[in-house]
């Protein structure tokens, strides 16, 4: 399959058109270049003039890859449409496949960021004191690129590069309601529900097989706000 792919972009159709679907099969558009080639290399009749020795010469030239030749004449055309027509369907399959589980995955993540995004909680610490946690992933996924994103030096410039692995780890994670990345605001109000002070953090949350919320870091930002609302009060 890689020599006559090789063939392929050597017959001059180095690009070949694909037209992806997630709910239909995709389609892969393969010039059939069997039929050309054989075309040059193979008598179309008992009185053909041109002499076989240089039809195999042309068909050795057009199928030379490396100085090597993989398939014969004879073999070339159900080569074509047999192993490479199945390798083409199920590549077509694949495709449609991936689209599919990605579309399914985008879907997920923003059912998680809509779930998450209407969490509250809150807890009353004394009499006049209350604690409020807010979750907003409004800013999300809009700034998820900002997580897989970086920047690298190479002889004295400063480089952007994308992480495709973070990318995957992040957005399947999010899929299933783990590692999503959300806005936590902290408030303390009054007894009369007047706010007393209030600060907002970025952070990650997972979403428990209970459905319970897990602020990774919330423990940390509570008492940050906690040193904040002493400052104040």
């Amino acid at each position: 399959i890689k020599y006559f792919l090789k063939v392929y972009e050597k017959s001059g159709f180095q690009n070949i058109r694909i037209r992806g679907y997630h709910n239909a099969h995709s389609t892969i558009d393969i010039v059939d270049i069997a039929s050309l080639i054989l075309a040059g290399s193979v008598p179309e009749s008992e009185h053909d003039s041109i002499d076989p020795v240089l039809r195999k010469e042309i068909y050795q030239n057009r199928m030379s890859v490396e100085g090597k030749v993989l398939i014969a004449r004879f073999a070339l055309k159900q080569f074509f449409h047999s192993d490479f027509g199945d390798f083409i369907l199920e590549f077509e399959k694949s495709i449609s496949k991936c689209l599919n589980t990605s579309l399914q995955i985008i879907k997920s993540v923003k059912n998680s960021f809509n779930r998450l995004g209407q969490y509250q909680y809150q807890r009353r610490v004394k009499d006049d004191l209350t604690l409020h946690l807010d979750l907003n992933t409004d800013e999300y996924p809009a700034c998820m690129p900002d997580l897989y994103i970086g920047f690298k030096e190479s002889e004295g410039t400063t480089g952007v590069y994308r992480d495709d692995e973070k990318i995957i780890r992040l957005y399947t994670g999010v899929s299933s309601g783990k590692d999503v990345p959300v806005m936590m605001t902290v408030r303390f109000t009054g007894c009369d529900g007047s706010v007393l002070s209030e600060s907002s953090h970025g952070t990650f949350c997972s979403v428990g097989p209970t459905g319970r919320v897990q602020v990774c870091d919330r423990v940390a930002l509570v008492q940050e706000a906690v040193e904040e609302l002493r400052d104040v009060v």
